[in-house]
């Protein structure tokens, strides 16, 4: 079979899989929690067999490719028949309806779980599988409160797929180290008393009571999470609580089927490494003999003595171990299986352990698992499976934990546990006949698939970009990898219309820093042969025909020499000349070079180089006799180093007077503020002036004026780059002012500022329009930029800008008390600017934007306990979303208290109202909204400035919707009204890329299923909204049905009857391929 490598674009044969029992799963980039809990199921012999007994049904269950069972039917049979070391799990996501951005999304295992049961169980009704999850994982519980005082029970029974277990809770104090001890609080009774007493209907009064659960029947698969992700309320940080949590291989549940004080716990023992003390030798010196520790530092020297060092086992000692341990383990536990069946068959083993490695802000997970045939565990750890020793698991217990450089604490340990009850009926393994023939028959599909894929793959990656210099011009050519060199360079003398004989010409490796040959190589051979990767510069090499290549020596450097005769201006160096030395020569050997380069007596020579001292530099002298014995690395002379040559005159040597000056002067480069940008939207600082360091910020600004011949205050300057702030103080030094050499000044046209201005850039907030994103919640019409003093009242500066804007419209009339001037983050509107404050209240810098809002009557100033939000309610039949709406609320409000407001203005009924706070309004569609998490506000008392909105600043976006409004599919006229706003363009100068930006988004795990035509075409999304906002009293899923009744109707040619292509195929017969 094939891998697919996408960064050597090679097919290779995959090494096939001798040592490793098992086959892994590749992670397609963020995919380990769905890697270890789908090997957690494939290693579960029932379920297993039950998703080979679901039989598929074209007609009921649609397209193989998004028929989930189906495709877990595949996965399965891969990982049983697969001769791989790793399978792929694409054509399963794909069945999700994931897309690639997706793959790389991370999720957390036991949301996973949930979700995919659902979907599962979703595929799977109407047919004889009906029952799969269920019959597996589905325990009963009983939620009770009892009345103390007449001992009435008021129950409701709930069914449950996992338990969420507490590690530690410091509200309650609650320290869970054990799984058992876990369980027990878990279902122990919480009296309710004081003001929290019970109003008991039987007694007609408020009574005392006891409210909690009972396990009425733990499922044939439990399974347990221990809940390790926490929020710090102080810091409203998620945390990772990685205390100690440990947990027997056999679980007595008969313990907990009701609250007990005292449970009886059997501590199990696994074996761990033994150690031998080591005898405490000690060396006595012979009389009149001193003893002295060998050092050859300051720090003493200790050798490692190899020939004592631990024996390593050998594979096959190290295997029987393992089989010892095993089989002394499995001894134990069928003592205490016997021991625990005399209290209830609710009797555990453990077989899987689903492990977080990481902080709370992400990590990797990875299981250990047991397999039934041999009872020995088992790492999976996506493609690669190896077998584990039992001391492994203790150390996935917790309590050993590291800190990042963030300050969060990280570690590896167990997450989700899974047990099996211990039956007569438990199944150890399942048989290769088991798997369904059209199985077989998709499997062979599949790989053919894959192998077309690595096939375009190769071809993609056979294109190489390479850059090609000739006469100091540089191109970009693209051209393949399985090309020879002599045929690229064929490629390259046609692009330069170079007519030379080929033999004349060669291609070689070329530093575009120093401007030299370097590297050259066998014509003959293919790209790919050659050290070569994608803007590899070549550059073009020619020769007489009556002349020999040059060999090429590695030894050989590059040295630049500025001539003093070639000097015109006194203040740039003129155009250098290049001499080759050895690196190994000596200064005096260079100097015999210099002497015949440039027709100079050795003894007439003066050579200089610059000294650099931290970010300045004096000259010195490389032609002084002392130095003559030097070799060039040691005289710091590299390649591509620069020398400054001259010839021996009365007076002061005039390249050491050039250095010295050039010291003490900086080259500033500039802009001018009339050339057009380039292709990177930047401006090119092609300009440049020669500066004293002393001198001052105005004599600066008057040396840019004189070379771009505009005024002095007709422009204004910043320091690196448009988006800084504009140097106002011009009595500053350059060195004060951060300027130093090669500094950049970017150039702008405008009026200057004082020190004590701003420039702010005005607009008017107007209701959005039409055309414009629907997450706008204005348009805003740009004034002008005009220079604020910061120490100006608000209301001063209002009628100033009512002076301004009348002269700009004479027929707009507005007065200052009907202006709201309001800080503009982006295309939203936040802080409201107090008219008692000045500027200077306010968090100032240049191009601060503020936006004014024309009001209808007179404003009134908004307490600062309030702020200014805004709604916009949204029908998920119609994706119609309304117009904005501000609303005035409370800081300090709750999330019930938000949502009624919205819900009295909307017209939804307190109970009904569900509000999602935007986080991002770049490139929004209506579409987003199905993503969108929408809670019910009826009950969340918690303050907006926590969890899950945290509100803290004015101008937020709420979408409001109706409990139970069902949203439909889009149509395709729908889907290209709402499609995504056009993508950014640029070009490198070698070709045109794109970019986009998404917001990132937390998102919840999402599976979508398809049914076939007989189930009315539905798509339902199965979603977990938030899978920890449990109280440990309900482990039902949430989940989120959203049915898509499609509006077209299918026609014959749309339907695919896969059933009359299935092509049956025997196991035996793709074994080989797979």
């Amino acid at each position: 079979m094939y891998q697919i490598v996408p960064y050597k674009g090679e097919v290779h044969s995959e090494p096939q899989k001798s040592e490793q029992i098992f086959t892994g799963l590749s992670n397609q980039g963020a995919t380990c929690y769905m890697n270890s809990l789908l090997q957690s199921l494939y290693m579960t012999p029932e379920f297993r067999l039950k998703i080979y007994n679901w039989k598929y049904d074209p007609k009921k269950h649609g397209d193989r490719k998004t028929c989930i069972p189906f495709q877990l039917q595949v996965l399965f049979g891969k990982l049983q028949i697969s001769k791989r070391l790793s399978v792929d799990t694409k054509f399963l996501t794909k069945s999700f309806g994931w897309d690639n951005k997706e793959s790389f999304q991370q999720h957390d295992v036991q949301e996973f779980c949930r979700v995919l049961f659902d979907a599962i169980e979703e595929s799977v009704k109407g047919t004889d599988s009906e029952n799969l999850i269920s019959s597996l994982y589905e325990g009963i519980m009983t939620d009770y409160v009892k009345c103390l005082n007449c001992q009435t029970e008021s129950k409701r029974t709930d069914r449950f797929l996992d338990l969420s277990l507490t590690v530690r809770n410091d509200f309650e104090k609650i320290r869970n180290d054990s799984i058992e001890k876990a369980l027990q609080n878990y279902i122990k009774p919480e009296l309710l008393n004081g003001s929290n007493q019970y109003m008991c209907e039987i007694c007609g009064k408020k009574v005392d009571a006891l409210k909690g659960l009972k396990i009425d029947r733990f499922p044939y698969i439990l399974v347990e999470q221990i809940k390790r992700f926490d929020l710090n309320y102080t810091t409203l940080q998620r945390i990772k609580l990685n205390d100690r949590v440990s947990f027997p291989q056999v679980l007595n549940a008969n313990n907990f089927l009701e609250f007990q004080e005292k449970i009886h716990i059997v501590t199990e023992t696994l074996e761990v490494e033994k150690t031998m003390p080591l005898p405490d030798l000690k060396f006595q010196a012979p009389e009149g003999l001193v003893m002295k520790t060998h050092s050859t530092s300051s720090y003493e020297s200790l050798y490692e003595d190899k020939d004592k060092r631990p024996l390593v086992p050998d594979k096959i000692i190290h295997n029987r171990i393992l089989t010892e341990q095993t089989e002394k383990r499995k001894k134990q536990q069928q003592e205490l299986i016997e021991l625990y069946k005399k209290d209830g068959e609710y009797v555990y083993e453990l077989f899987s352990i689903m492990i977080h490695s990481g902080s709370a802000m992400g990590g990797h997970y990875y299981a250990y698992i047991k397999c039934f045939e041999d009872s020995k565990w088992y790492n999976f750890n996506d493609s690669v499976v190896k077998e584990i020793e039992e001391k492994e698991i203790t150390k996935v217990f917790g309590g050993e934990t590291s800190t990042n450089s963030w300050g969060s604490s990280y570690s590896a340990n167990a997450y989700l546990l899974m047990y099996r009850k211990i039956t007569p009926e438990n199944l150890i393994r399942v048989d290769n006949l088991d798997i369904p023939d059209y199985v077989s028959g998709e499997i062979l599909t599949q790989v053919e698939e894959e192998k077309k894929e690595a096939s375009v793959r190769e071809e993609k990656y056979q294109n190489i970009h390479l850059k090609v210099i000739y006469q100091k011009k540089e191109i970009t050519l693209v051209t393949r990898r399985d090309k020879t060199l002599k045929e690229f360079k064929l490629e390259a003398m046609s692009s330069f219309g170079i007519i030379d004989k080929p033999e004349d010409i060669r291609l070689r490796a070329y530093s575009s820093v120093y401007e030299a040959f370097q590297d050259t190589y066998d014509e003959e051979k293919k790209i790919n042969q050659i050290q070569c990767w994608d803007y590899k510069v070549f550059g073009i090499e020619i020769k007489a025909s009556d002349e020999q290549w040059k060999a090429y020596d590695s030894n050989i450097i590059m040295v630049k020499v500025c001539l003093w005769d070639d000097v015109k201006d006194s203040n740039v160096a003129p155009e250098p000349h290049k001499v080759f030395v050895s690196k190994n020569s000596t200064v005096g050997q260079m100097m015999e070079i210099l002497e015949k380069t440039f027709n100079i007596e050795k003894t007439e020579i003066l050579v200089f180089k610059k000294s650099y001292m931290g970010m300045t530099f004096t000259s010195e002298m490389v032609s002084d006799k002392k130095n003559h014995d030097l070799c060039l690395i040691n005289a710091r002379i590299y390649e591509g180093a620069q020398l400054f040559l001259e010839k021996k005159s009365e007076g002061k040597p005039k390249w050491q007077e050039f250095i010295e000056l050039e010291a003490r002067r900086y080259t500033i480069r500039f802009n001018h503020p009339d050339e057009p940008l380039n292709n990177y939207s930047n401006p090119e600082y092609r300009y440049t002036v020669v500066i004293d360091q002393q001198a001052t910020i105005q004599d600066l600004k008057l040396m840019i004026s004189k070379k771009l011949n505009i005024p002095e205050d007709k422009f204004l300057i910043k320091r690196g780059s448009s988006q800084n702030q504009e140097i106002k103080d011009l009595s500053t030094k350059l060195i004060n002012a951060n300027v130093m050499n090669n500094s950049i000044i970017f150039v702008e046209k405008g009026t200057p500022t004082s020190p004590n201005q701003y420039r702010i850039l005005f607009s008017i907030a107007v209701p959005p329009k039409p055309n414009e994103s629907k997450a706008a919640c204005y348009s805003f019409l740009d004034l002008f930029d005009l220079p604020i003093d910061a120490t100006l009242p608000i209301i001063d500066i209002k009628k100033l800008l009512c002076i301004k804007i009348s002269e700009m419209f004479p027929t707009l009339k507005i007065s200052p008390e009907k202006l709201r001037l309001r800080e503009r983050n982006s295309e939203r509107l936040s802080k409201t600017l107090k008219n008692n404050d000045t500027l200077k209240n306010y968090a100032l810098y240049e191009r601060k934007m503020i936006s004014l809002q024309i009001l209808e009557e007179d404003e009134e100033e908004i307490p600062a306990t309030h702020m200014i939000v805004v709604g916009k309610r949204w029908i998920p039949s119609t994706y119609e979303i309304s117009e904005p709406k501000e609303f005035l609320i409370k800081r300090a409000s709750s999330v019930q208290e938000v949502g009624d407001i919205l819900a009295q203005y909307y017209g939804i009924d307190n109970d009904k109202i569900m509000v999602s706070k935007l986080g991002y309004a770049y490139s929004f569609s209506p579409l987003d909204m199905l993503n969108e998490s929408f809670i019910k506000t009826l009950g969340h008392n918690q303050n907006i400035n926590q969890g899950p909105w945290y509100v803290s600043m004015d101008g937020v976006l709420f979408f409001v919707k109706a409990a139970g409004e069902i949203s439909r599919e889009p149509t395709a006229e729908e889907r290209k009204k709402y499609e995504k706003p056009a993508r950014v363009t640029f070009s490198d100068g070698t070709g045109v890329s794109t970019w986009k930006y998404e917001p990132p988004k937390e998102r919840a795990v999402k599976i979508k299923v398809t049914k076939g035509e007989e189930a009315t075409e539905t798509r339902i999304e199965i979603t977990e909204r938030n899978p920890n906002s449990s109280d440990g009293n309900n482990n039902n899923c949430i989940r989120e049905e959203t049915k898509v009744q499609h509006e077209e109707q299918i026609t014959e040619e749309r339907v695919i009857n896969i059933e009359t292509q299935t092509i049956e195929h025997k196991i035996e017969d793709i074994t080989p391929l797979i």
